[in-house]
């Protein structure tokens, strides 16, 4: 008996000392953030696509990636020009500044003076969603993309027109606006980035919508990208995109 609580001694002992040791250090893993990618061939009509493709079948709100259909109808309606300031809690702005900031009080400013109307009819003739609501509770409201719900495609699609010029848009406006979405890169590239977020889960979707030229021609090209929190995520992995795969 004497021996047996010598050896029980013995392991309580180690399983003190192993207890007071300091635990190895040890990274949780942080949790994915799916994201895709989406890129039409303007030369050849093909797709490639790239990424987590489940996202492809679901609804987002288009959050304010929403401002460049925002400024291209508001541009057509004659309510706003390039020259224009639109005064916001940050001083006067203009439409290229506004632009690269995704300001959604300047788009909401720009919508109550063009209405909601010009855009409607934009967004439905451009066939932007099937869900397009006849009106909208607040301008502040679709200024930040909401009620809309889009999948990659349909953002995809709606660019391609753009650029084609297949949207009821002057030229001249499309042209311009292109200009103030000039993207800094690897490839001369623009579009709008933006962010809305996804009631259902509280994550948030980061949005690219753009073109860029590419060897073989004009590429249009929608990233998706699920994050914690806003971010330009999407504008980002569009950054690699162009310089990993071209």
């Amino acid at each position: 008996m004497t021996k047996l609580f010598a050896i029980l001694a013995l392991l309580l002992a180690a399983v003190a000392s192993s207890g007071n040791r300091p635990a190895p250090a040890t990274s949780p893993a942080l949790p994915a953030e799916p994201s895709v990618v989406v890129d039409f061939s303007m030369s050849s009509g093909t797709y490639r696509v790239s990424g987590d493709a489940v996202l492809l079948s679901q609804r987002f709100t288009p959050g304010t990636s929403l401002d460049l259909m925002i400024a291209a109808a508001a541009l057509e309606s004659g309510e706003l020009t390039p020259a224009m300031e639109v005064p916001t809690r940050e001083g006067p702005m203009k439409l290229p500044q506004a632009l690269k900031e995704s300001n959604e009080e300047f788009f909401a400013q720009v919508l109550k003076r063009a209405g909601y109307e010009p855009v409607r009819r934009l967004l439905q003739m451009a066939r932007y969603t099937p869900g397009i609501p006849e009106a909208v509770a607040s301008f502040a409201e679709l200024a930040r993309g909401e009620p809309l719900r889009v999948t990659v495609f349909e953002q995809n699609l709606f660019l391609q027109s753009f650029v084609k010029r297949e949207v009821p848009i002057a030229a001249e406006h499309c042209a311009a606006l292109e200009r103030d979405l000039a993207v800094a890169g690897s490839k001369p590239a623009w579009g709008q980035s933006g962010w809305g977020e996804i009631s259902s889960d509280g994550r948030y979707v980061s949005w690219f919508n753009g073109a860029a030229r590419l060897k073989d021609g004009t590429h249009v090209i929608t990233v998706a990208a699920l994050t914690s929190k806003p971010s330009p995520a999407a504008l980002e992995q569009f950054r690699r995109y162009l310089a990993e795969k071209r």
